[in-house]
């Protein structure tokens, strides 16, 4: 994963511990890939390769990074399902029981062949998941520049390590003066009156923001969904 060398250099830079990752990443997979039912395929299944090399390891890890869910974006029910499985299996056969993990939520996606309801099912379960799981939390990522129409650019890399260190540095190292991951508080219908203009709005409320919300001009890439699930004109 390209944000590892990133993520390291700033884990040490805020603990002064030279860092060790295990790298067991493979691109373009589907939670199916790693179900943790194919352990027994040891080496030819992703699931059991993660597990081999842990074992070969030979001490505990401080945690685990997951930054997946694109390839599911075609199939998103039962995601949610999945992590929980795959989340307690990892920590029964690691033998570490509140195993932090540090989840990337899937960005943004551009161009043609994505059906934007799926997308964006994935990164809502995604956003949900430290919910129902303990010791597991959520970065964002829909605002880093892409380099192509699906994955995020280099220059993107260093901010992206950032938040997860951040997450990591509360988890796995018990810095309680870092806050968990920005969150959703509260979405509400408002009304804006900018006169001579009355309009309706949607006002939301983020928790765990660090630094501020900024935006380089109007807010784009999103569409209003009604109740019967139609989307009106996106923004």
């Amino acid at each position: 994963m390209g944000v590892g060398v990133f993520y390291g250099q700033e884990m040490y830079r805020r603990t002064g511990v030279p860092q060790g990752l295990v790298a067991c990443g493979h691109g373009g997979t589907s939670m199916a890939q790693w179900s943790p039912a194919l352990k027994a395929q040891g080496g030819n299944s992703f699931y059991g390769a993660m597990l081999r090399r842990y074992r070969k390891l030979g001490q505990p890890v401080a945690g685990l990074l997951w930054y997946q869910g694109c390839s599911d974006a075609g199939a998103p029910d039962g995601y949610t399902k999945n992590m929980v499985e795959l989340v307690h299996a990892t920590r029964k056969d690691f033998r570490l029981p509140k195993l932090p993990w540090v989840v990337v939520q899937i960005g943004r996606v551009l161009g043609e062949g994505w059906a934007p309801a799926s997308w964006n099912s994935i990164q809502d379960q995604q956003r949900r998941l430290p919910a129902v799981i303990q010791h597991l939390d959520v970065v964002p990522a829909g605002d880093l520049e892409l380099d192509d129409g699906i994955h995020i650019s280099a220059r993107a890399f260093p901010r992206l390590a950032q938040r997860m260190a951040r997450l990591a540095d509360r988890m796995a190292c018990g810095n309680r003066r870092e806050a968990g991951a920005i969150f959703v508080k509260s979405i509400r219908p408002t009304v804006c009156k900018t006169p001579p203009r009355v309009y309706s709005a949607v006002e939301v409320t983020f928790g765990n923001v660090i630094g501020g919300l900024r935006s380089a001009g109007s807010p784009t890439g999103f569409s209003a969904v009604l109740g019967d699930g139609k989307a009106t004109n996106p923004f």
